[in-house]
């Protein structure tokens, strides 16, 4: 499956007392036994030595004695005994930069974590200044799925991003309000909590789309990324694309299409929208790009197609689109980009809003459903009577993933989703639950979400951490 193992040994964050014979013998052993059991494995990459120890650097201030005990070991025993073992290629640390303690925030070499994005409250853009080499560690809060936290609730009262229970499960600090942030920068606040964790999971698929396809427009000078995190051990707001219970939040199902080998990107610099082609596998891809502008009542202000081709293991921008005719305005049109194979199979297809959701003119989007049962589960097709933007479907009690979601439908458009669960049922499908954007109610004015930002911004935590990652 083209899937490669990073395995860490199990330090971070942290010196230890590796001058400490006993100690250091002891992990010597368990470092041995480990690497001889893992290292035959077709899909071991990489093993490495720790995580952020050398990246903490500036919290050991004063640590001579342990620090050269962390190096002696690392540099030393660790390496060479690692060496001995096997040809998978070994890694001090994570980040790691030139040499021992030197370069591991820098983008020329090595590999990064960065994260002032969340932890430095930076906007989303950020991460287009970073040309990273390989970004092992970055990452972006959500709440988990409503049906999560009911399965944790006493009572309605806990649903709430406040309420002591969500601040006993959320173990980042002042994290609850960080998400809060971030969704007043681009959504509203809504009145519904279950609205709250579906606009959480958007800004978190967002933030890592955005990343993600960045460095993979970078391809070449940035190979690789990996977002931090996969899962969860517990009921928590967290970093996790798949939560505790096992439902895919936004982010899975969004990163099924930022990473495939072949795709495209819209990418907005100023009035342009540049749609970048990227293909990562081993063939040339061969198709056609669909350009269109697409009004939220239905309207095509513009369509335009181009034959595409991508050499193996490229990068390029095959088409650009101006949002500045005067036949309609920003706040209610889409962007889309749809490419096509030679057979004419929809590969990739991404919409773009000129602005963000809470300053577009977004209609209220009624959907529709109908379904059959197969043998293998359910399809399901839903239609829009007007463009519904980031549809999202969860199915109460149901963590089989469905074939597709978080997906626009244009107004009077379609989408067909099958989902496969064996005796799946119409009782059970009838709970299916469907939410768009244009769902939200906004739980204050304008000027109380940007005071409340505001206030956020200025929690002592926040605002610290924003002036030191300035300098990250």
């Amino acid at each position: 499956y083209g899937i490669l193992i990073w395995q860490d040994l199990p330090f971070a964050c942290g010196l230890y007392p590796f001058g400490d014979t006993g100690f250091r013998n002891n992990v010597l052993e368990e470092v041995k036994e480990n690497v001889s059991r893992l290292r035959n494995h077709a899909s071991m990459a990489l093993i490495c030595g720790n995580n952020e120890i050398e990246g903490m650097k500036a919290a050991w201030t004063g640590r001579n004695k342990l620090l050269n005990e962390y190096r002696d070991f690392t540099y030393g025993d660790c390496a060479n005994l690692i060496k001995k073992i096997t040809t998978v290629q070994f890694t001090p640390s994570s980040p790691v930069g030139s040499e021992y303690m030197k370069g591991t925030a820098s983008d020329n070499v090595g590999d990064t974590h960065i994260w002032n994005v969340w932890h430095g409250m930076m906007p989303f853009s950020y991460f287009f200044k970073r040309n990273t080499r390989f970004c092992s560690e970055f990452g972006f809060e959500s709440l988990p799925p409503v049906e999560t936290v009911r399965d944790i609730a006493e009572s309605e009262a806990d649903l709430d991003i406040y309420s002591p229970l969500m601040l006993a499960h959320q173990k980042c600090a002042v994290g609850n309000a960080r998400i809060l942030y971030y969704i007043i920068d681009k959504y509203r606040i809504p009145k519904s909590f279950s609205h709250l964790t579906y606009l959480s999971q958007l800004t978190q698929a967002e933030c890592i789309q955005a990343a993600t396809e960045h460095w993979r427009r970078k391809t070449g000078r940035c190979n690789g990324s990996l977002y931090w995190q996969i899962n969860d051990c517990w009921h928590t707001a967290s970093w996790s694309s798949i939560d505790y219970l096992g439902y895919y939040k936004a982010l899975h199902y969004s990163a099924r299409e930022f990473f495939k080998s072949v795709t495209v990107t819209e990418h907005q610099v100023g009035n342009a929208i540049r749609i970048t082609g990227i293909n990562d596998s081993l063939a040339p891809f061969n198709g056609t790009l669909t350009q269109r502008v697409v009004g939220f009542d239905g309207k095509e202000y513009l369509k335009k197609e181009v034959a595409v081709t991508l050499a193996a293991y490229s990068v390029d921008t095959i088409a650009t689109v101006r949002i500045d005719g005067e036949e309609y305005s920003p706040k209610w049109v889409s962007v889309i980009a749809e490419l096509r194979d030679e057979n004419g199979v929809l590969v990739s297809r991404r919409e773009h809003l000129p602005v963000k959701e809470n300053e577009a003119s977004l209609p209220q989007a009624f959907i529709t459903k109908s379904y059959k049962i197969t043998e293998t589960g359910a399809e399901i097709t839903l239609k829009s009577n007007a463009y519904a933007r980031r549809v999202f479907l969860t199915l109460p009690g149901v963590t089989e993933p469905f074939s597709k979601n978080l997906f626009d439908i244009e107004a009077n458009g379609s989408e067909t989703i099958t989902l496969e669960r064996e005796n799946l049922t119409a009782e059970i499908i009838e709970k299916l639950e469907i939410i768009s954007y244009s769902d939200i109610q906004p739980k204050y004015p304008r000027y109380i979400e940007k005071a409340k930002k505001l206030k956020i911004a200025l929690i002592p935590i926040n605002f610290i951490n924003r002036i030191i990652y300035r300098f990250m």
